[in-house]
């Protein structure tokens, strides 16, 4: 259940989307600044305080440049979890900086507790080039067999809302 859980968010930047409806779940919001910092060391020290006050059961990192850094500061590499929301269809049309973030991390792949993918294709690309096969596939989105348009809920709601069916 989502309430029985204390979680903590930690963003990388100075800003964040969805801090007003995190902290309306009682989700607390952290906020490095990394990324605009000219000073990527103190930014780092800070992330790694911050796991060590918060003392989390895990680290769930989204994406090549959060994993390395939560690599870098975590305490305990094993409860760190890899995110990876992305395919490689050609990874030579990466930035370099995150080419560079994709080969440091399939060696850091190996070091942590396991990476999540969001598509099949997304985890046999990054296995290709050595990510760790300790990892899991949670499907991005819904199955469309069972999640359908349902033209009476469709026409009852436009009605609601004044709109027609165009």
């Amino acid at each position: 259940k989502f309430n029985s859980y204390h979680q903590e968010v930690i963003v990388l930047t100075n800003d964040c989307d969805y801090t007003v409806e995190l902290n309306s779940l009682n989700i607390k919001v952290h906020f490095l600044g990394l990324l605009t910092s000219a000073n990527i060391i103190k930014s780092l020290f800070r992330m790694r305080s911050l796991i060590k006050s918060i003392s989390p059961d895990i680290v769930q990192s989204w994406m090549y440049h959060a994993n390395f850094i939560a690599f870098l500061s975590a305490v305990n590499r094993k409860k760190i979890i890899f995110n990876i929301r992305h395919s490689l269809h050609d990874i030579k049309k990466e930035k370099k900086p995150t080419r560079a973030m994709i080969f440091v991390g399939s060696f850091m792949s190996k070091f942590v507790y396991k990476t999540i993918y969001c598509s099949m294709k997304s985890m046999n690309q990054h296995h290709q080039i050595r990510y760790s096969q300790n990892s899991t596939y949670i499907p991005n989105g819904f199955n469309t067999n069972i999640f359908s348009p349902y033209d009476l809920a469709r026409n009852e709601i436009r009605l609601e809302l004044g709109l027609s069916n165009k």
